[in-house]
């Protein structure tokens, strides 16, 4: 009986070894793997850049948080919040067009109804270590009851992401830079 426990003991770990060492390995690619990104996607460029090529964002949780920004701008547009719009609006872009609250709907897209977005193409310029610009191009389509969505045509829009204040900002498409995707 004892002998089975032992035998038992040594089987569970050497399968327990196994695993862990399987684990560290993956851990270990994956990390190598993360470290090769950004040298081949980290592009600077200035603020109004118009000619640079940006590459195109491959990583889920980039796409969809950049995604997320931009439902939340689409919500603030439709409901004609210019309190919320103007807050999320880029403080470079307002100083640049004199917007203020009282003028900030003349300065955005006029979307009105039951609208929803869904981005299809993303780029992205890495301006320093903490702050990204993603240029998101998508879909805006309106919901009705009873039909199908309807689209309403292309969307774009730039999201400016501060990682190290956790902030992010929007400049309306044409005011932000062009979309140049890389070759």
């Amino acid at each position: 009986m004892e002998k089975k426990k032992i035998i038992v003991a040594i089987i569970v770990s050497g399968l327990l070894l196994l695993l862990v060492s399987v684990f560290l390995t993956n851990s270990s690619n994956n990390k190598k793997k993360e470290e090769e990104l950004p040298e081949q996607n980290t592009h600077i460029s200035s603020y109004y850049s118009s000619n640079s090529k940006n590459d195109i964002v491959t990583n889920r949780d980039d796409f969809f948080t950049a995604q997320l920004c931009v439902n939340n701008y689409i919500v603030y547009l439709t409901q004609k919040d210019a309190e919320s719009l103007y807050k999320l609006l880029d403080e470079e872009y307002i100083e640049q067009f004199d917007v203020t609250k009282d003028n900030v709907l003349e300065h955005v897209e006029n979307l009105s109804g039951n609208i929803g977005f869904k981005a299809k193409k993303m780029y992205f310029d890495k301006v320093n270590e903490n702050y990204y610009k993603y240029y998101v191009i998508g879909e805006i389509f309106e919901h009705n009851m009873d039909e199908e969505p309807k689209s309403m045509g292309e969307f774009k829009v730039t999201v400016n992401m501060d990682l190290e204040n956790m902030l992010y900002s929007i400049v309306p498409y044409g005011y932000g830079g062009n979309f140049h995707e890389k070759e």
